[in-house]
């Protein structure tokens, strides 16, 4: 690979990195009509509680959403110990399901949504 095709694929992943809009967000369990269709792929950031060291994320590329709201997790949560953040998305919609930290949901919890 010559420097020129090195540095253009590194120009690459800055741009694709860049690409990413904040289309909206969710307060709470609340659920919110949103319309992915016109998106490639869609990633959640869910700030635990409002604490900056349990963020959750999750990528979702719009081509598996169906009218069907599916359940997204991250994280292992077991018996009251670990943390997990789950959210249902659909085409045309989305919620935080859950924020679970060491045995608690934290349900307050902010969720930011991108879209590219």
């Amino acid at each position: 690979i010559s420097k020129l095709d090195k540095l253009s694929n590194n120009m690459k992943a800055v741009e694709d990195h860049l690409t990413w809009q904040q289309i909206d967000s969710l307060s709470g369990t609340a659920q919110k009509t949103i319309d992915f269709s016109k998106y490639d792929e869609v990633y959640l950031t869910t700030t635990c509680a409002g604490n900056t060291k349990l963020i959750y994320t999750a990528k979702i590329p719009v081509v598996t959403l169906g009218e069907n709201k599916i359940q997204v997790c991250n994280g292992g949560y077991t018996a009251g110990t670990g943390a997990q953040c789950e959210w249902e998305i659909s085409k045309t919609s989305c919620r935080l399901l859950a924020c679970y930290v060491g045995g608690t949901n934290y349900t307050g919890s902010g969720t930011a949504i991108y879209a590219r």
